[in-house]
C-alpha cells in the first residue's frame, strides 16, 4: 500500500506470490546478510520467506 498501489493491486500481488518465488527471496536475503558466512546474523536478520509465502497463501486459501 505504501509504494501506492491499491488494495486490489495489493492484494493480486500478494496472491500470485509463491514458494518459488520465496525461495529466490530467501537466498537474496541470505546472501546479503552474509547468513552462511556469519551464522550469528540469522539471530539479527533471520526472515523465514517460505513461512511467509505459506501464511499469504492460507490467507487466499492456496496451499503449497
Amino acid at each position: 500500500m505504501k509504494a501506492g498501489y491499491s488494495k486490489s493491486k495489493t492484494d493480486a500481488l500478494l496472491s500470485s506470490f509463491d514458494e518459488s518465488e520465496a525461495h529466490v527471496a530467501q537466498l537474496a536475503w541470505d546472501r546479503f546478510f552474509m547468513l552462511d558466512k556469519h551464522p550469528s546474523n540469522a539471530s539479527r536478520f533471520g526472515v523465514d520467506f517460505v513461512e511467509i509465502a505459506r501464511k499469504i497463501a492460507a490467507f487466499y486459501y492456496r496451499g503449497f
